[in-house]
């Protein structure tokens, strides 16, 4: 059958012409997985499974393809590289598998035994003692008065992205000086977008103004810390792990809603650029380490006792979406000579992308992974918050209006 006719791979989200929230991440997870897939750790200790598996639903006009993986495993950046290797072989081109270092050359093993010239940007901001109890408090207490949390979609078209951006930008060499002559500050998609959407999840969850907002741009640092020969892209090495930072901006509430985008992109951007270097880099690991050391825990926790969290996850640098599995196609289910319209992604690329994550215990919400950008534009993004957030949430972004009121 086609997919539209299958209840429920007729719910997998498309794309839409507006900024809109879509669905529920998981109310499609029996199709995107076996029914017997690991879902905890459990799972993969005491049934042998391994780290990694692959599920195929097909349907007449489409594939869908599941991978489930430890994150311990790999991160969006190693899953790159792993499906780089794969759609290489199925092409016939082995020599364009990527070389795959081994675990004893992982950023991480590497960052172990390094020693950072300059004390980590954030470093005052740590939280030790009985702050950080009463922080470890505050955020438990949160998560079980807040109540249920879903997992949603969203898909934000790449013309609308591109206006609040070209806006930006203009607003800020206003900033500078003369817009003729003053050089156009760099913000990138994601940089705006970032901050636009951090502007509709304060205003959703309305926390007070003086409360301290800690928002937690993930990054990838291979390149930071491996050694020159292995980090040059024309080397094509794969570092398979989990191997990601954060550069964090802090901010108050009262600040994030009365700045304009331009001046929260302006404010992203420059965090990521002072921390995402290799000294910082080390900074933040000795930290990690000797918290580590400390608590038996990774309990590094930064800015107030009652400091909200917000964790944004950029895997737009895998190009994801830029996957080529054509060498696998044995028949294209929509052509585009049946109308373009209904294909803007080459046969054999996704059309969608999505992740749903597994997680024993109590982990943030407000937080979630942008997918990246298709093949028409599109930026998606999965996002998960309180339950009673949402409809507030909705009401902003389906309310965008015309590009002239960013």
């Amino acid at each position: 059958m086609e997919a539209a006719e299958h209840p429920l791979a007729s719910k997998v989200p498309t794309a839409t012409d507006t900024p809109r929230v879509l669905g529920l991440a998981g109310e499609v997870i029996p199709l995107y997985r076996h029914a017997q897939a690991p879902q905890c750790l459990d799972d993969f200790i005491y049934t042998d499974r391994p780290q990694l598996t692959i599920h195929v639903a097909s349907f007449t006009d489409t594939t869908i393809l599941t991978i489930t993986f430890l994150h311990t495993l790999m991160d969006g950046m190693g899953m790159s590289s792993f499906f780089a290797a794969w759609t290489a072989v199925l092409r016939g081109q082995e020599d364009q598998v990527p070389t795959f270092l081994g675990l004893d050359t992982t950023p991480m093993q590497t960052l172990s035994s390094t020693t950072s010239t300059e004390p980590f940007l954030h470093q005052g901001l740590l939280l030790k003692g009985i702050h950080l109890i009463i922080g470890t408090m505050c955020f438990l207490w949160e998560y079980f008065w807040q109540g249920p949390e879903e997992q949603r979609i969203l898909c934000i078209p790449g013309a609308f992205v591109d206006g609040m951006r070209i806006q930006a930008i203009e607003e800020l060499k206003t900033t500078i000086g003369d817009a003729a002559s003053s050089q156009a500050p760099f913000l990138s998609e994601s940089d705006v977008l970032l901050a636009w959407w951090t502007k509709v999840a304060i205003k959703a969850l309305s926390p007070a103004p003086d409360r301290l907002l800690a928002l937690m741009n993930i990054f990838d640092f291979r390149s930071l810390v491996l050694p020159p020969e292995l980090a040059e892209p024309s080397k094509n090495v794969a570092v398979i792990g989990n191997a990601t930072f954060q550069a964090y901006t802090f901010l108050r509430v009262r600040e994030i809603l009365a700045m304009p985008i331009s001046q929260l992109a302006a404010q992203i951007r420059h965090s990521l650029v002072q921390q995402r270097t290799k000294p910082q880099v080390e900074a933040l690991a000795a930290l990690i380490r000797a918290a580590t050391e400390a608590n038996g825990v990774d309990a590094t926790l930064f800015g107030d006792y009652n400091t909200l969290l917000m964790a944004w996850s950029n895997w737009h640098k895998g190009r994801l979406f830029e996957i080529d599995f054509s060498a696998a196609v044995t028949s294209i289910g929509a052509s585009t000579a049946e109308g373009e319209w209904r294909r803007t992604n080459s046969v054999g690329r996704p059309s969608y992308i999505a992740v749903n994550g597994s997680v024993s215990g109590p982990m943030p919400t407000n937080i979630g992974p942008m997918m990246g950008k298709d093949a028409a534009g599109n930026w998606w993004l999965t996002w998960t918050l309180p339950r009673w957030a949402w409809p507030a949430v909705e009401e902003q972004v389906h309310g965008v209006g015309e590009m002239e009121t960013f």
